[in-house]
């Protein structure tokens, strides 16, 4: 039982750690990140904060809402999303300066950004899986599945929530890139597909 419980937790970290570089790497080439954290580099932008603060602090928000909704949705990974994405994002995009010729091959890119795409949706399945609590943002979705569109498939809700936040980030002037619309689109059945086809199979019982 306890390697099973250490499991996991290796399990959301590795998940956690992953998302923050993909997304870093993303923002760092300019094709556009995922939409939650073009929503919040747009806020951060405006108050002129940290990534890493302001995202601690929207998360902060909406857990309020995830705790008065659905608790069981808060735990270790909960805590671990919150606290270190925004900084990992932060300090990826530093460490990829000695790289800056990347975006002078747009090609290379886009492969890039198609591969970071499919990482990112692995990433979210690697911290999701385990069952161990998620970020606010990310409870959102299967909150609102499971207490008040019932009938509606998760993939479509996420992908709403999704466009919601992409319109806001636009509205506040992050950058929107082509990884931005496919995320908006495509990351909540790609999460769907590699939880459902891979991270779940790692944790069934």
């Amino acid at each position: 039982m306890e390697k099973k419980r250490m499991q996991r937790i290796i399990s959301v970290i590795f998940g956690n750690v992953l998302m923050g570089v993909v997304v870093g790497i993303m923002s760092f080439m300019k094709v556009g990140t995922d939409v939650f954290t073009g929503m919040n580099l747009g806020i951060s932008d405006k108050i002129g904060m940290s990534l890493g603060y302001e995202e601690l602090i929207v998360n902060g928000l909406l857990l309020i809402f995830v705790i008065v909704t659905a608790r069981k949705y808060i735990g270790f990974g909960t805590i671990v999303n919150m606290v270190i994405i925004g900084f990992i994002v932060e300090w990826t995009e530093k460490w990829m300066q000695p790289l800056a010729f990347i975006n002078d091959y747009f090609w290379l890119r886009m492969v890039l950004m198609v591969i970071g795409i499919l990482l990112l949706s692995l990433s979210l399945g690697f911290y999701l899986s385990p069952n161990m609590g998620m970020a606010p943002y990310d409870a959102l979705a299967y909150i609102i599945h499971e207490k008040w569109l019932t009938n509606v498939q998760y993939r479509y809700i996420r992908m709403t929530q999704d466009v919601i936040a992409l319109i806001i980030g636009f509205v506040l002037g992050t950058t929107i890139g082509p990884n931005t619309f496919i995320s908006s689109f495509l990351l909540g059945p790609l999460i769907q597909f590699m939880r459902t086809h891979v991270t779940d199979r790692l944790f069934s019982e």
